[in-house]
């Protein structure tokens, strides 16, 4: 086995750390890096998947990785389940010793073996193939203590030095213990949810899953201690959260990355003390509420904090909601002079029966600060949290549904695309008719390759728009606008994501030609609010359930509506059937080619300088005459096909 490069001299370690420091050393029968300063230590194993193995807090003379736990700081690829090969590689190393901190580079060049899909038996893992997709990527993480604080800073990257684009998700684990009894304050669409423990029931209760996280952290505390653990992650990229009780864990979306070009992305660890729970972590601002309540008198207890640095003149606008209405129960604001690394609470008291909602709004100069939390009384606190399995989602249950369940709607998500001088960029070549294809479910049906095979001087490429995340796609514009046609077949958004719908939409307003087909995961079940793609869809409003079926033994007839040049030649005599569509509102400016019943089935629509192509049909069930297996249907994409010039 390849033995990691120790690269750096061990720096002077005095028996008592003043400031932050790395050094060489045997631990635990392993070469680590150690890092110090005055509240941690921090000993990390580059020949064990560049892991952390001891996690030690000076103050509380507790160590968070007991034996054979797998410790902090592990990496995998989100396309797989626990664990991918990266958390067994040997990562080399180099400290980096630094005024006022002190960091470790790890990385590691994925190899041929043992670098994708892994193991839980080490020597079984290094011996496993690793997928073409990861191979030759670099993945690199840097590990920053500062002087006096107990913050950990983990700054990743993937970086692509191979001539191709390359798609993948990252995917992060961190395995410690301490408590007895413990509970996960996670984010969810449900609220703070997450797996919890009590030794009293000797039974863990709770979701260890969340699938829609609303923000970019998690949290675990003891019970009874109020001494919390806190993970902060970049909520733009996150996918889903998770926690088998002992273990941190986020997967990130899947992204790409050109020849030559990276993804970065930074996390934080950080204890914490006075919590009993935490509803917010942001940016080192973290929020916890207590609540209290006899009868229909209640009383909400905020506490808040700043880890990453001090803010002055703040304004803490706190709000006690009714769940079922919104109304406002009562409202109190409090002048914060300064907030700091010192816990501070803040009192608000209410009177109702009801299910509420505290809403708090943190202000200052470049500083908005927002959280929720629900609250009902204090035995159905206690059921939602360790009687998860009985009572279900929230505590409406509990009332014998009689109110409407709490929910949030997960924000949306901010990311930012480097783009490039468009005017300066080649597009559309002649030379060579180039169609791309993001296909989706059923796909297969629309016979794209069935109509584009024999046609001369013309080349298809093929994206698979799996659950996770496209296969490949065009990680460069340059090589996005040589494509003169894109198809889009059933494909929604946590496949496409933001970049590649980012890059469309820049790829039609500057003169491209996008086709969008219909099916499950699309239009309004392709969950794209707040994408580029409601910008160059010619429909508006779009919304779930918008799929709709003509009935048992029924279809509707397609029919021209419009004439236009994407109709050439282009003839319904034989009355195709559809029986699957979607049910939409146009938007201003967009064209009915065709329809069936009054409804539209083709709608052009001019986005920039470009065009799309919007089918409303989606390509299931057993019509007699079925439209897409129609020549109708092949001499229509045939034309749109040329439309790009």
């Amino acid at each position: 086995m390849k033995k990691v490069l120790f690269t750096a001299a061990v720096l002077s370690f005095l028996s008592c750390i003043a400031g932050s420091t790395v050094r060489q050393e045997q631990y635990a029968n392993q070469n680590v890096y150690t890092l110090e300063n005055e509240k941690l230590i921090i000993s990390v194993s580059p020949e064990n998947g560049g892991r952390g193995i001891r996690f030690f807090l000076k103050d509380k003379k507790l160590e968070l990785v007991p034996k054979n736990h797998f410790g902090f700081f592990g990496d995998h690829w989100s396309k797989h389940d626990w664990p991918s090969g990266l958390f067994h590689l040997p990562y080399q190393a180099k400290a980096i010793p630094g005024k006022g901190k002190a960091s470790l580079k790890l990385w590691i060049t994925v190899p041929a073996k043992g670098g994708g899909k892994g193991s839980s038996n080490r020597a079984n893992s290094l011996k496993m193939p690793t997928e073409p997709e990861f191979q030759g990527l670099i993945v690199q993480k840097t590990i920053t203590i500062t002087d006096g604080s107990d913050i950990v800073r983990v700054d990743m990257e993937i970086k692509n030095p191979t001539d191709k684009p390359r798609a993948f998700g990252y995917y992060s684990q961190h395995h410690f213990a301490f408590g007895k009894e413990y509970r996960w304050d996670m984010p969810s669409t449900d609220g703070i949810t997450g797996p919890t423990f009590r030794v009293t029931q000797a039974r863990r209760s709770g979701p260890n899953w969340v699938n829609q996280p609303v923000a970019g952290w998690m949290a675990y505390t003891p019970l009874n201690e109020k001494n919390s653990l806190v993970f902060e992650m970049d909520y733009n990229y996150l996918d889903r959260l998770y926690s088998s009780g002992q273990t941190a864990e986020w997967r990130m979306e899947s992204t790409m990355a050109a020849p030559g070009k990276s993804f970065k992305t930074t996390y934080y660890v950080y204890p914490l003390k006075g919590f009993e729970q935490i509803c917010s972590a942001n940016n080192g601002i973290v929020t916890g509420v207590r609540t209290y309540k006899k009868g229909t008198a209640g009383k909400g207890v905020v506490d808040l904090i700043s880890r990453f640095r001090n803010y002055k003149d703040l304004t803490l606008d706190l709000k006690v909601l009714d769940l079922a209405s919104k109304k406002i129960i009562v409202e109190k604001k409090f002048k914060i002079n300064e907030l700091s690394d010192r816990l501070t609470s803040f009192e608000i008291n209410f009177n109702t029966s009801q299910e509420v909602i505290f809403r708090g709004i943190l202000t200052g100069k470049d500083l908005k600060h927002v959280f929720e939390y629900n609250y009902l009384d204090e035995q159905s606190e206690f059921d939602r949290r360790f009687n998860y399995a009985q009572i279900g989602q929230g505590a409406a249950a509990l009332a014998g549904g009689k109110e409407m369940a709490y929910s949030i709607k997960p924000p949306i998500k901010v990311k930012v695309v480097e783009k490039p001088d468009f005017s300066r960029i080649p597009k559309f070549q002649a030379k060579e008719n180039k169609i791309l294809v993001l296909f989706g479910m059923f796909t297969d049906h629309l016979k794209i390759y069935e109509t584009f095979r024999h046609e001369p001087n013309t080349k298809i490429s093929w994206s698979n728009a799996h659950p996770t995340g496209m296969t490949t796609f065009p990680a460069e514009y340059q090589d996005l606008f040589s494509y003169r046609t894109v198809f889009m077949c059933n494909v929604n958004f946590k496949s496409i994501q933001f970049l590649a719908t980012e890059m469309l939409s820049d790829y039609v307003r500057e003169g491209g030609t996008l086709v969008i087909t219909g099916g499950f995961y699309t239009y309004g079940h392709g969950e794209f609010e707040g994408s580029a793609f409601t910008k160059f869809v010619p429909f508006e409003g779009m919304a779930p359930f918008d799929l709709k079926w003509c009935g048992k033994g029924k279809s509707m007839v397609v029919k021209k509506k419009s004439d236009d040049p994407l109709l050439a030649g282009v003839d319904f005599s034989s009355k195709p059937q559809i029986q699957w569509y979607h049910a939409v509102k146009l938007k201003k400016g967009a064209k009915v080619l065709a329809e069936a019943d009054g409804k539209p089935v083709i709608v052009k629509y001019p986005y920039g300088k470009g065009t799309v192509i919007a089918c409303t049909f989606a390509p299931f069930g057993e019509p007699e005459r079925a439209f897409w297996y129609s020549d109708t249907w092949k001499a229509f994409m045939k034309n749109c096909s040329k439309n790009t010039k």
